[in-house]
């Protein structure tokens, strides 16, 4: 176990124990671990304290600062097993959070969200988004599945005869959604190179073909599918940042995140000040600092 575990576990219990919290004390501790040592850090906390952390912070903290506090710590393929979940509990379901929390997985992030969600849930990712979801977008996930869990990977084809397929099912009268379903359940590097071809030979982006042939939940998962994870997080945190900040920015530091800073960056809007005009108090000193930490 690091040194700098245990040194950061130390911290955090000092933070919180006896009378009141000392939350910079946590925000300067957790701004600094990266996502992929959240075990290190929870495990540590466990090995030297003898406590739990994550219902340290859930008997400590209150709001949104605690749903980030507790993201922080939470490693990256459970946190997102655990956002899969919240989407399809209880009555409906939360289509966007499913569509945010899979689609732009790699093959890779996706057989291990489906391992851990068996792991804490005792169910099917498969089989549980096929029961919660219906029409195309059900289609869609399932085409994904299918190809990533069941036939150990994506069958790509030919670059240009897919090109030519989505030219082909957009400009027709109607938009042919089983064209689109295909291709975009084809692998990352086969969709970006779909992209490419379709702007050199058509002139116009695929993404805007898209957002005009499409509305919805539907449009959204191909968006995720087509976009750039930077740049698809990037368009999600610019529409809505007060919904969605506290879930993406934890969920990607030290991954995309500071690539979708860079996305901000490029419009000359930081994505720090979106965070503080999205959040007040230690929720905002939290984001920020992350922010900040992963412009370096």
């Amino acid at each position: 176990m690091s040194d700098k575990y245990v040194s950061a576990a130390k911290a955090l219990r000092e933070a919180m124990k006896g009378f009141g919290t000392d939350e910079e004390k946590i925000i300067r501790v957790l701004s600094t671990v990266p996502k992929d040592d959240a075990a290190d850090l929870v495990k540590a906390y466990s090995d030297e304290i003898g406590r739990d952390l994550v219902k340290d912070f859930k008997s400590e903290l209150r709001g949104s600062f605690e749903d980030a506090c507790v993201n922080c710590v939470t490693p990256y393929h459970t946190q997102l097993a655990q956002q899969a979940y919240e989407a399809m509990k209880g009555i409906g379901t939360d289509e966007t959070l499913l569509i945010e929390t899979l689609l732009p997985l790699s093959d890779e992030d996706l057989v291990a969200v489906k391992e851990e969600f068996k792991r804490m849930y005792s169910n099917s990712l498969s089989g549980r988004v096929s029961g919660e979801l219906g029409g195309h977008l059900r289609d869609l996930f399932g085409n994904i599945f299918e190809a990533v869990f069941e036939n150990g990977g994506r069958t790509d084809g030919d670059v240009a005869d897919d090109v030519v397929k989505l030219h082909t099912a957009a400009e027709g009268f109607g938009t042919d959604e089983d064209a689109f379903k295909c291709v975009a359940s084809k692998s990352r590097a086969h969709r970006d190179a779909v992209v490419d071809g379709y702007q050199k030979l058509y002139g116009r982006s695929l993404y805007s073909v898209i957002e005009k042939e499409f509305s919805g939940d539907m449009k959204h998962a191909l968006l995720a599918l087509f976009k750039p994870v930077d740049k698809f997080f990037h368009d999600v945190l610019d529409k809505d940042p007060n919904d969605k900040c506290v879930r993406v920015i934890t969920q990607e530091r030290g991954r995309a995140l500071p690539a979708i800073i860079k996305q901000f960056d490029k419009d000359d809007k930081a994505l720090f000040v979106r965070v503080e005009g999205a959040f007040r108090g230690d929720t905002e000193k939290l984001l920020v600092a992350i922010v900040l930490n992963n412009s370096k």
